[in-house]
């Protein structure tokens, strides 16, 4: 148990020592989605004492709860930005507690915990996701916790009279997540799906994954008050958003070249960021390191492109043998069944909607708890193989990668 608070309290302090340098060399417009109007939505609601209207700003037309905190933190300050940054630093320390809490359920040990905690740390995605102005953070913590309470619900058999106060909990968070962001939807779903497919293969506890259900499907039935009195009363729909206007001013796809690109497109690793992909995975994998930024203004840094092809290929690495050694645990093919679900997910909504921004990792970001529980396995496949060299170059991955990371990070400018 020691070692794996000192594995937590480690990560955290890398985690806090490193946002905080990044916040303070960095423009809070810079590497942030729509800054102005994610201001502009909490100013509204200081302002004017009120919830605007889903057509009053570009971004009102999301749920409230992260615009409704923000809007409490040091409004009249000119500090307003940098509190609701150091707000969202404080969802990726959670969002990382959250990940650790879960892990320990696999009994992993302390250099793995580590190795994995910094791997997702230091990952200039999730930097960027984790210190900007956005709903962003919020919703992927909320997501992450969704996941892990269903985790914990599932492996603790007997809570005894306990159970009733953690369902309880859980429906709190999935609601809150979905009055985040509509996306934490997605997580939710996908637990709900999953706690499906155990109630009608496992006989045992059947009673319990019914509660979980339940619980997860009131969630959902708990928005229907901001959909109708938000939204449908003002427009005459559920959804309301700036995604049709979207569609008039950014870039667009065709959906089968997101699954299949042309042949005179093949070469979509031609660079470590998104620049010119239009292939799905491509561009998911760039975006899940380095957001969906092309360098220059954007992702402005001394780096040298050929470190940072070391890190992409890391990294890679990294993700193609977590597959490759998914093993028969239940938890890891439930982790890697949740990612292939939000992706699945997110190429239908590409189909109705072809923007090359909505292939972008944030969208699914709440993944890094399931992609933790895949590196883990991985992890653990090494500590268990008789091949001393697997072991040794699995770690010396790991570490690789993460000090390439840090290394991303200070030379941003």
């Amino acid at each position: 148990m020691k070692t794996f608070h000192y594995s937590v309290v480690f990560a955290l302090c890398s985690w806090i020592f490193l946002s905080l340098y990044y916040i303070k060399i960095t423009p809070p417009p810079v590497r942030n989605h729509d800054f102005d109007a994610h201001l502009q939505y909490s100013s509204l609601i200081w302002d004017q004492g009120r919830l605007p209207g889903p057509q009053e700003g570009w971004e009102t037309w999301q749920p409230p709860l992260f615009y409704l905190i923000a809007s409490q933190i040091a409004p009249e300050s000119p500090h307003h930005v940098y509190g609701v940054r150091l707000f969202s630093m404080i969802c990726g320390g959670m969002s990382l507690l959250i990940i650790a809490w879960t892990l320990r359920f696999f009994r992993a040990n302390f250099l793995t915990i580590t190795a994995v905690l910094l791997l997702i740390a230091t990952t200039p995605e999730f930097f960027f996701h984790f210190t900007s102005y956005s709903n962003d953070g919020l919703a992927s913590l909320l997501g992450m916790a969704t996941v892990s309470l269903t985790y914990f619900l599932l492996a603790n058999k007997y809570l005894g009279g306990k159970f009733q106060g953690w369902l309880l909990l859980l429906y709190a968070v999935a609601t809150t997540g979905l009055y985040t962001k509509y996306t934490v939807a997605v997580p939710v779903s996908g637990v709900l799906v999953w706690v499906g497919v155990k109630l009608i293969n496992e006989r045992e506890f059947r009673r319990r994954k019914v509660l979980i259900s339940t619980a997860l499907v009131l969630s959902f039935a708990s928005l229907f008050f901001w959909l109708y009195f938000h939204n449908y009363r003002a427009t005459s729909l559920i959804f309301p958003s700036n995604i049709p206007y979207s569609e008039t001013i950014l870039p667009k796809i065709e959906f089968k070249e997101a699954l299949l690109p042309k042949f005179s497109n093949l070469f979509q690793w031609g660079s470590p960021y998104v620049d010119g992909k239009t292939n799905y995975l491509a561009y998911f994998f760039s975006s899940s390191l380095f957001e969906a930024f092309h360098p220059g203004w954007w992702l402005r840094n001394n780096y040298p492109l050929w470190l940072t092809w070391i890190l992409f290929g890391s990294r890679l690495l990294i993700l193609v043998m977590s597959l490759i050694f998914l093993g028969n645990s239940g938890n890891s093919i439930s982790a890697a069944g949740l990612i292939l679900w939000a992706s699945l997910i997110q190429l239908a909504f590409l189909h109705f909607y072809p923007i090359v921004l909505l292939m972008n990792f944030r969208y699914i970001a709440w993944t890094w708890l399931p992609w933790a529980i895949l590196y883990c396995n991985l992890q653990r496949a090494a500590d268990l193989s008789s091949n001393r060299h697997f072991k040794l170059s699995v770690y010396a991955l790991f570490f690789l990668a993460i000090s390439l990371q840090v290394g991303f990070l200070f030379s941003l400018t």
